[in-house]
């Protein structure tokens, strides 16, 4: 199915919009428990190990999801913490092979650190026009990773980017609200070390 064309500022709003309430459901879970209950197993998968906190993340990605992008749009949500094959279509109704676009979610990479408290976790998202069984990543034309801060920190950057276009950032003060626009560059360095 040929995707309609929306306005790239369609996608940064409503996926920073999504993104924004995933961390924000993810820290007061953090802020107001704590660590062993987070990472208490709620779930084994053939792919992972399922934490407290993941479920937090996963029930986030399908309420935010379903509220900001659902009614405006016909897409496959893609994410491990879906029920059944970790596959939704939005609207309700809508059939997998006639959805305009994919979405794949990663609600928490970085689960251990975050939930310890030691290191920022991040959202991942990437959205590719729909073409049934034969999708893959050459169809992302957008891509979008928030940071989900560890608790002494309060700044938390979003970074995307459009297929062929340049890097953009923002840096969010999560105290005030403020945000700062930049650009991302890669680094010049030549090692490691």
């Amino acid at each position: 199915m040929m995707a309609k064309k929306v306005p790239d500022s369609f996608w940064v709003t409503q996926l920073r919009q999504i993104h924004r309430h995933i961390r924000e459901r993810v820290l007061a879970e953090l802020r107001g428990s704590q660590a062993q209950q987070m990472a208490e197993v709620v779930a084994e998968s053939h792919a992972d190990v399922i934490f407290a906190i993941d479920r937090i993340a996963d029930e986030a990605v399908q309420w935010g999801f379903e509220n900001f992008l659902g009614r405006d749009l016909s897409f496959i949500l893609i994410s491990e913490g879906l029920p059944g094959e970790g596959k939704r279509a939005f609207p309700v109704g809508t059939d997998f092979q006639s959805a305009e676009y994919c979405v794949i979610v990663d609600p928490i990479d970085g689960t251990r650190p975050l939930m310890f408290d030691k290191r920022s976790g991040w959202i991942l998202t990437a959205v590719a026009a729909n073409r049934g069984p034969a999708t893959g990543l050459q169809d992302i034309f957008f891509a979008i990773q928030t940071e989900i801060p560890f608790s002494r920190q309060d700044w938390a950057d979003c970074l995307w980017a459009f297929k062929g276009q340049p890097a953009r950032a923002m840096r969010e003060n999560l105290l005030t609200g403020e945000e700062i626009a930049y650009t991302p560059r890669a680094s010049k360095a030549q090692t490691l070390d």
